[in-house]
């Protein structure tokens, strides 16, 4: 559902942004703790929306599971937007942190580690409590036509 406020169908991003508007996706081992798994691997979902939503999940390769419905660890609402100052994707997640995406050449989203643990009080201290970081830099591609 969008936000309150978000009109549904009207953009509420600009017209520079609307080039990032997509889904994204990498894959994870689950050794990282960031996948949230325990053996096997991962496919980390972000998907950026016109109306300036982002929706994240992750797809455990080879996982059967009974839920009906997504669950709150697999599947998140965030919002999005582009920092042209800094060239990057910043999503606010619904948890509090932001998750910074530097956009490379071939306008891919390299994970910017050093930000997401350091940018912001709350990211420092989500992180010192012991909440898994992302072991490296992981690059999402966009995949065409969505």
């Amino acid at each position: 559902m969008p936000e309150q406020g978000n009109v549904k169908g009207k953009s509420t991003i600009s017209a520079q942004q609307r080039q990032y508007v997509g889904r994204y996706h990498t894959q994870i081992n689950c050794e990282d703790a960031f996948a949230l798994c325990e053996k096997g691997t991962a496919e980390f979902i972000i998907n950026l929306l016109p109306d300036g939503s982002a929706h994240r999940t992750f797809v455990y390769l080879g996982k059967m599971t009974g839920e009906k419905a997504p669950s709150r660890r697999n599947f998140q609402q965030d919002t999005w937007h582009y920092d042209a100052e800094h060239h990057e994707i910043v999503i606010a997640r619904a948890e509090g942190i932001h998750f910074y995406y530097h956009v490379n050449a071939q306008n891919e989203l390299q994970m910017d580690l050093e930000r997401i643990q350091h940018a912001t009080e709350f990211n420092q201290n989500y992180y010192a409590m012991g909440n898994p970081l992302p072991e490296k830099a992981y690059i999402l591609k966009k995949i065409p036509g969505l």
